[in-house]
């Protein structure tokens, strides 16, 4: 026997595993879906604000909302203000954590370590900042963004870890 490689010189790479595919839309989806919902938090985020403090002084002061709006005063515009600070603040994370995921799931295309690191650190994030929006008060459309997006960032760093992935990329490597 011989310790010679019996596959020609140059050979073409193995074939991409679909367990890198997999790893690659569900980034990209993932960040897509957190990009998404925090744009619609940036662009509903004064609405949802002036919504949660009529409605949280309407409940302290034991009144209606029709009642708590004429109330007003300078109470309900800090409170007002306050809270929309607080949803600007929870879009910009969701957006950069997504954007981390997004790009660097793009990048992931030869599974290297540094791409998946980077996917990884971005699912963290995502998971994170997607999780605390859908837990806190928020529309339907961005709990459902906010859970499609945590957990495919769980499903991601799962799947981008897989060993295929790593196999892959050490032929790459070499090739």
């Amino acid at each position: 026997m011989s310790t010679y490689s019996t596959a020609p010189a140059g050979t073409v790479p193995a074939k991409k595993p679909g367990t890198l595919m997999a790893a690659i839309v569900l980034a990209v989806v993932s960040g897509a879906a957190a990009i998404a919902n925090g744009a619609m938090m940036l662009a509903g985020g004064a609405q949802l604000a002036k919504d949660l403090v009529v409605q949280g002084v309407a409940d302290l002061a034991g009144v209606t909302v029709d009642q708590a709006k004429d109330l007003g005063g300078s109470f309900l515009e800090t409170e007002l203000n306050q809270i929309e600070s607080t949803v600007h603040t929870r879009a910009y994370l969701v957006i950069f954590a997504g954007a981390v995921m997004l790009l660097f799931g793009l990048a992931m295309g030869k599974a290297a370590t540094w791409a998946r690191v980077m996917v990884t650190i971005g699912a963290v994030l995502t998971l994170g900042a997607s999780a605390i929006v859908a837990l806190d008060v928020a529309t339907s459309l961005m709990k459902g963004l906010g859970w499609a997006a945590a957990l495919g960032a769980i499903v991601t760093i799962v799947v981008t870890w897989l060993g295929p992935n790593g196999r892959y990329a050490k032929v790459v490597k070499k090739g």
